[in-house]
């Protein structure tokens, strides 16, 4: 259990950019620990991101920098 990467998990909706690529971004509830989750714990939300995708999609990577997401 990561405490940061379920907290991102509520926090995130997805904006798909291509068929395999997504931009994750801020849901409104709290946009504040959204982005101090992004900025301070790259790790955690990256996890974060994994646990809020649906089952049948795959998390390949995510570039932290272009905050682009691929999934399979």
């Amino acid at each position: 259990m990561n405490i940061v990467a379920d907290h991102v998990s509520t926090l995130v909706q997805f904006q798909s950019l291509t068929e395999t690529t997504l931009r994750p971004v801020s849901n409104g509830l709290d946009n504040e620990k959204y982005w101090r989750y992004f900025s301070k714990f790259p790790n955690e939300f990256a996890k974060g991101l994994a646990l809020a995708l649906h089952p049948e999609q795959e998390f390949i990577s995510y570039d932290h920098l272009a905050n682009v997401l691929t999934i399979k």
